[in-house]
Order: structure tokens, then sequence, then C-alpha cells
């Protein structure tokens, strides 16, 4: 009976953690982000958006997909096999750079899997996140999805055939927050501005104008031009166009506007935008090539902020990729407990070569490593070729590493007693 309690009671719990309010349950969920207009205003439109985003999808070409079976962690095998060659139309590369790019935009990924005859997981297709739906369920926390095909036609996929990316979402159940929203404003102003000069240029330079009526109007008058005004000229559309009065006496002075100093072009936003936008992408400005960076460039600090993009950003990213790859398809493949991304060999994550050698000659210097060992640090064959000529120093004789072991010491002598009765 303890037993079956103990399971009854975990039932409930699962069931109120993963409860849903009645009229959502078996109602497809919108998400509370556009990703058309984070696409296109966005990802097509700022070119801030679109080198951080590519900055952090073109990383998926370094880190190799590996698996664990057992206690050993392979790079080979079925799953590994269709994680390199998800769909005939795709490679690795593209297949997580695509990933990457829609959890970007969208907060959310999804993979479908498309299953044999036999039931076996044999290919790996990506949905576009805008034509996705969550249907949640009051009993299994998702019941399925749904993907508009368009035309109207909408297809249902099991929940256990979709694997879901997303990010973190505060106050959404169902879906991701894209990275994209909380800079949205940012963006926005970015854009603003540049479509500001842009129109500037395109009507003369002539941003804005004072009206000069010489006859006296009262105040409600003047509001009323005001609000005429901004009626039919607020926004982008209205930019750079003039307003015409009738039935009075007014002087129309343009008001032009240099592009630098303090002009149409102001360097302290230039400088928000482009360190406020690539924070929330988690991308060093160095890597894309802001006007900041170039003037605070150098080798080294370039080489320092990769490591810290890969640490503190794509490591931390790729788990959290592969996680829902461990909860959905690891399941599909027998003895497989875990899939990983290996980035063990990943060139930002590398000692400078120059680093590795002098290590290495040190080590080996000290008697810490053998010669082989060094050798095979460096990229060389522990042994070397019999003809092979060598410059070696004179100053410390080479020793095998048998002669390096302790010597076995002799057991001290047991001292003599003195006989009974005390003689000597």
């Amino acid at each position: 009976m303890g037993l079956i309690a103990s399971t009854l009671k975990l039932a409930s719990v699962r069931n109120f953690a993963a409860s849903v309010p009645v009229w959502q349950s078996g109602i497809a969920q919108l998400p509370d982000s556009n990703y058309q207009t984070f696409a296109r205003e966005g990802y097509m439109k700022n070119e801030l958006v679109y080198a951080c985003v590519e900055e952090l999808s073109t990383s998926a070409a370094e880190p190799v997909m590996m698996a664990k079976t057992g206690d050993r962690w392979v790079h080979s095998g079925p799953i590994i096999d269709l994680l390199n060659h998800p769909n005939p139309f795709m490679d690795r590369f593209e297949f997580w750079a695509t990933i990457i790019m829609y959890r970007s935009l969208a907060g959310n990924a999804y993979i479908l899997k498309v299953r044999s005859g036999a039931g076996r997981v044999v290919e790996l297709w990506l949905m576009r996140p805008d034509r996705v739906k969550v249907v949640p369920s009051r009993t299994d926390y998702i019941s399925h999805y749904t993907y508009d095909v368009g035309g109207g036609e909408v297809i249902r996929l099991p929940a256990d055939d979709v694997i879901h990316i997303k990010t973190r979402h505060p106050v959404n159940d169902w879906y991701g927050m894209p990275p994209l929203m909380a800079i949205s404003g940012r963006t926005d102003i970015d854009n603003w501005m540049k479509d500001f000069v842009k129109s500037a240029f395109q009507n003369g330079g002539m941003p804005g104008a004072v009206l000069s009526i010489k006859q006296k109007v009262t105040q409600e008058q003047k509001d009323d031009i005001r609000n005429r005004f901004r009626g039919n000229f607020s926004g982008p559309q209205g930019w750079h166009e003039l307003l015409v009065l009738d039935n009075t006496e007014a002087s129309y002075t343009p008001m032009s506007m240099p592009l630098g100093q303090r002009g149409l072009v102001i360097p302290e936003l230039d400088e928000i935008e482009e360190a406020r936008i690539p924070m929330a992408f988690g991308v060093p400005q160095s890597l894309i090539g802001t006007r900041t960076s170039y003037q605070n460039g150098g080798y080294a600090n370039k080489r320092a902020e990769e490591q810290h993009f890969w640490t503190g950003t794509l490591i931390p990213l790729y788990r959290e990729l592969a996680g829902p790859l461990n909860l959905r398809l690891a399941p599909d493949f027998p003895r497989i407990s875990e899939v990983a991304f290996d980035v063990s060999d990943v060139w930002a994550l590398q000692d400078d070569l120059d680093k590795v050698h002098s290590r290495a000659r040190e080590n080996a210097r000290a008697g810490i490593w053998s010669v082989e060992e060094a050798r095979e640090v460096t990229g060389l064959n522990a042994r070397w070729a019999p003809d092979a000529t060598f410059l070696v120093p004179s100053a410390t004789p080479p020793m095998a590493g048998t002669d390096l072991e302790d010597p076995v010491l002799p057991e001290p002598a047991t001292p003599a007693l003195p006989a009974p009765g005390g003689g000597e």
C-alpha cells in the first residue's frame, strides 16, 4: 500500500505541476512575440543584429557531436550519423546554424522526427517557428503541436515527434523569449536613426522647419496647427513633408542640420547601440567589428574576447541545445544515455602554439614530462626516426625512466641486546 500511495501522490504532484487552465487545454496557444517583425526589422534590416546572429550561428561549424554509451563517449554510431546528416537537404552545419538563428529571433526552434515504417527515427527536419503552435493538455502538459503549411492546411504533430528547443521565458509557459525582444527598442532606435538620415538625404537635408505667421493667432489656433501637423506628418512617412496653410500670411523657414557634431549623426547613440545590442546576444564587439572595437583592438584583446565568447556564451548555449535532444531524441536510440557537443578541439579554446611549445620544453627540462610526452603535445610522433639528427644541450644528461625509480635500500641492522645478567 505504501508504494501505491507514493505512486498516486507522485502522479497528483505531476498533474498539479503540469496543470493548465481549462480554457487553454486543447487550444493552440499563440506566442507573445512576432517572429516576422523580429526577422524583418532585426535580422534583415539591422546590421548589428545580423552580425550577432551570424556570429552565433556560424560557430556551429566547430564543435562535433558525441554520444555516451555506457561510460564511454563516442563520435560515431546511428545517432551521430543522424545528427551529422539530418536529412537529404541539410548537413550538420546548416542544421545547427539555422536552429541558432531561429532561437535568436523567435526564442523557439522545432525539430520534427521523421520515422520509418518500423518506428525508427531516420530524418530530422526543421520547422519555421512562426508556423508551429503548442496545444496544451490538462493531463499531459502538451497534447500535440500544429504546423501551418499554408493555404489553410494545418497538420497535427504528436508531441513525441517534436523536439522543442526554447529559451527561458518569465511569463509564458509554452514558448521561449527571443533575445531580440529585450533589445527591440534599441534596435528600433538604431533603425529609425538610419531611416531619418536616409530620408534627410532624399529630401535635400531639411529635417524640419519653422512656421512664422505674421498675423496674431490665438493659443487655440496654434494648438490646432500643431495638432494638424502632428496628425499629418508624424512618423517616418511624414518626415520632411511641407505644411501648407491657406487664408493666412505665413513664412516657411527650413531648419537644415549638419551630419556630424550633434547633427543628424549622433556618435553617442551609435556607441550605445553598438554596446547594448551585442550585449543581449552575448557577442563581444570585437568579433563583429564595431567602431569601438577597432579603437580598442589588438590581437591579445581579441584573443581573450574569443575565449570569453566560447566559455561565457557558446558553451552554455550548446549545453542548452543538447538538453532537448537528451529528452526527446536519445530515448529513441538504445544504449545511448546522453548526447553532447564536443568542444575539445575548438580553436578559440586552445592555447597559442607558442605557449604549448614553451610549456612542453619547460616540463621536459624539469623532468615533469618525458621527451616522448613533450613531442606528442607539440603534435609530433612520440618516437623519432632512427636517422634523425638532434642538437642536444649538454648541461642536462638524459635519463631513462627506469633510472628514475627509487633504489631498494637494505633493511637497517637490528642492534644487539645486552646479555642476561648485565654483562657486556
